[in-house]
């Protein structure tokens, strides 16, 4: 995975000749022969915050999907998933649906809004939302990231 900034986003690409996209063939690879080597999330760190007054807002960000890649749209688990976490854990995989492989639509800015409530609701801490330090997304683990391509930009929690 690689990940460059620009001035306006920040663009992802998964390898498309990672060692998932050869699945059943020999490895050459010197470190591991698990698939599971070559996948990688996108980590977004920020100070402490406490969103407590965002209980009825959400989370939004702008995606531009370029390539799904090599994903398996059958698959249970495809597209993007997210994460949110604090000092106090994190939620976990966030499964949004306008981020699901179907939904996604290719060569074009969308914006994605996550409200709070789905958020918190994926954490057992009263005081999760008291200590939201960074935001995660990545191609659905459980199905490959070859090839997957993606800007993202305007993360924003709104109130």
């Amino acid at each position: 995975m690689t990940a460059t900034e620009t001035a306006s986003a920040v663009g992802v690409a998964y390898n498309a000749h990672s060692p998932e996209s050869y699945k059943g063939l020999p490895c050459a690879l010197p470190i591991s022969h698990s698939p599971e080597s070559y996948k990688g999330l996108l980590h977004f760190n920020f100070a402490p915050q406490n969103l407590k007054q965002f209980a009825n807002g959400h989370l939004q960000f702008d995606i531009f999907v370029k390539s799904l890649g090599a994903q398996k749209q059958d698959s249970d688990q495809n597209g993007l998933v997210i994460k949110v976490g604090g000092n106090k854990g994190d939620t976990g995989d966030i499964f949004v649906d306008s981020l699901a492989g179907d939904k996604l639509v290719l060569g074009e800015w969308r914006t994605i809004a996550v409200p709070m409530s789905t958020i918190t609701s994926k954490v057992n801490n009263a005081y999760f939302d008291q200590s939201i330090n960074s935001f995660t997304v990545f191609p659905a683990w459980a199905n490959t990231q070859a090839g997957f391509e993606y800007d993202i930009k305007n993360i924003k929690f709104i109130r």
